[in-house]
């Protein structure tokens, strides 16, 4: 299985139109023949249109303008509600949804620390993506570490 983004090439549904773009969770493939109507619903959005992005890649919405991109926005925003000034801590900071959080946590004025799984994603993580601390979980007591962390804010 796995997600894409997928050109319409023949429809047979009206709703539907050859060129338009969709998000669709059938699988990798070079072809599909989809039936929208019968796809399994299991609260995830299985297919659906995608919007017009304009000259930006259709792959975005993969991404940032995908389920990571609004994992990010709506869980952090809605669940945590941070503000300025807060401490914002990311497990799997170097994944889909945490790059994604630590960059609006960032935006926000909130202090980001990241957890990472390997030296070369924590230093992506500080130098790219500027996070104000960033540690390897898997090298670090995370305890200590992060306790050393916090007393820095």
């Amino acid at each position: 299985m796995g997600t894409q983004i997928a050109k319409i090439i023949k429809s047979n549904n009206q709703d539907y139109k050859f060129g338009q773009l969709v998000f669709c969770s059938t699988g990798w493939r070079t072809f599909s023949i989809i039936n929208p109507t019968t796809l399994e619903k299991d609260g995830m959005p299985t297919f659906y249109l995608l919007p017009d992005f304009g000259n930006l890649s259709p792959s975005l919405g993969l991404g940032v303008l995908g389920m990571p991109g609004n994992t990010a926005l709506f869980g952090f925003l809605n669940i945590c509600d941070p503000k300025p000034g807060e401490t914002v801590v990311i497990s799997a900071a170097a994944g889909a949804v945490g790059i994604h959080v630590g960059q609006i946590a960032r935006n926000l004025g909130c202090y980001v620390i990241g957890f990472a799984g390997s030296d070369h994603k924590v230093k992506w993580l500080k130098e790219v993506l500027k996070f104000d601390a960033a540690f390897n979980y898997k090298t670090k007591d995370v305890t200590q570490h992060f306790s050393k962390l916090l007393h820095m804010v």
